[in-house]
């Protein structure tokens, strides 16, 4: 075992052994989130083994990965979404997770479990009886290292608080983990099994068939480098009056001799000269992209990235990208995949920490990207509009202060009346 991993055992292993011996039968609410099925340990090792071997597909997933990175959480006043002060020195998870990863790490790891499993687990460390709001750190777990079930064989639809057992994987060790320490998240629910209608299943599970392509298309032009074979066939065309006289034994040597040759010595001569009638017939393709294997790389490159909501224009190397088409194509990643993705991990937090009873919300940003600059600029253009005509009104008397204060309300400038 390395280092880090028994640092890592030793770390969580306090906070997981009790466990095994403390098994209250209800210990509150479950953190489960059932947001879109099951899909088994082989499914979610064959995924790991492909982002770690096709570079397209790992590419298509840090890329994600890093944008949801980019996240600032901030703790706002519920009424006013102005900082919150005096809520749990700030929500110390957020800030700083755990002994050994930043937030941004945090959320950048858990974003790639998700990817490659299907399903997303955080855990939060704090004590039986005491509130999530003690929790002293937010880990994420590898799903492939998780396993969960139900008991219960009825229905999940009959089923109004389900007992979902988390267990966690460690070597040849299982630790149960209350359920009430677990955020789950989880993406498509399609192989619904009567034992387990709880996990979710990964985008890359459904497509198979373009990743494989990608992987046979890498072997196929490994193959043809390391293992070329023959590359033709010298054939004798001379001919006498019984027709095409073949090669004697001698001459075929003494031509086998001279190819198996060239090339070896320096400032050698790219010809071989011989007295006999001879044609050069190629029999094998010595160039991949011949195959179109290149060509079938690039769709099915594609085909991932709208599988997994990345434009392809994104992507390193794409023809025909311009710094502006980039440009929109970064501010529709965030609009269309992260943002949504994120709000989901977001709220799933505010459940956990049971900000609805509070005066205070978790909130996530990324408006201090330079993709949306321009978003800002705008705005500020449009609110210098509205106080600009907002004023002439006030001054003519058409409106009054109150009504003016709930217009800026709208835009987030101040509170809105009561």
């Amino acid at each position: 075992m390395s280092k880090i991993s028994q640092r890592f055992k030793t770390a969580i292993g306090g906070f997981l052994r009790w466990t095994t011996n403390v098994k209250p039968e209800k210990m509150g609410s479950s953190w489960f989130m059932p947001i879109t099925g099951e899909t088994s340990t082989f499914k979610s090792i064959e995924n790991l083994k492909a982002y770690l071997e096709i570079p397209e597909l790992s590419t298509i997933v840090n890329l994600k990965a890093k944008a949801h990175g980019n996240i600032r959480l901030s703790v706002l006043n519920r009424e006013t979404m102005q900082p919150a002060k005096n809520y749990q020195n700030n929500i110390k998870i957020i800030r700083d997770p755990n002994w050994f990863q930043t937030f941004s790490e945090l959320w950048r790891q858990s974003s790639i479990f998700r990817e490659i499993d299907g399903n997303e687990y955080f855990y939060l460390d704090y004590p039986y009886g005491f509130s999530p709001l003690s929790s002293k750190a937010l880990y994420t777990l590898p799903g492939w290292m998780m396993k969960c079930h139900t008991p219960d064989k009825r229905p999940f639809f009959m089923q109004s608080a389900p007992n979902i057992i988390y267990e966690f994987k460690w070597g040849r060790d299982k630790y149960v983990l209350p359920k009430e320490n677990i955020i789950h998240l989880n993406d498509n629910r399609i192989e619904i099994e009567t034992n387990n209608w709880v996990t979710g299943q990964s985008w890359m599970t459904f497509n198979a068939a373009p990743i494989n392509n990608i992987r046979e298309a890498y072997q196929a032009r490994g193959f043809m480098i390391e293992n070329r074979g023959a590359m033709g066939i010298l054939a004798n065309v001379g001919k006498d009056v019984a027709g095409v006289a073949p090669l004697g034994e001698d001459e075929k040597r003494d031509l086998r001799e001279q190819l198996a040759q060239y090339g070896r010595r320096r400032k050698e001569v790219p010809w071989i000269i011989t007295g006999l009638p001879l044609e050069w017939k190629q029999i094998s393709i010595d160039n991949p992209a011949n195959l179109g294997l290149f060509e079938e790389v690039k769709e099915d490159r594609i085909t991932l990235c709208h599988a997994a909501g990345v434009p392809p224009e994104l992507l390193p190397g794409e023809n025909g990208a311009t710094y502006e088409n980039q440009k929109w194509a970064e501010r529709r990643l965030y609009e269309n995949t992260i943002i949504p993705e994120d709000l989901e991990r977001i709220e799933a937090l505010n459940s956990a920490l049971d900000t609805a009873s509070r005066g205070w919300i978790i909130v996530g940003s990324y408006e201090h990207l330079n993709v949306f600059q321009e978003n800002r600029k705008e705005r500020g253009d449009a609110i210098a509009r509205l106080m600009n005509g907002l004023k002439i009104a006030l001054d003519s008397g058409a409106i009054s202060a109150i009504e003016i204060q709930q217009e800026l309300a709208k835009f987030g400038i101040v509170a809105p009346t009561k």
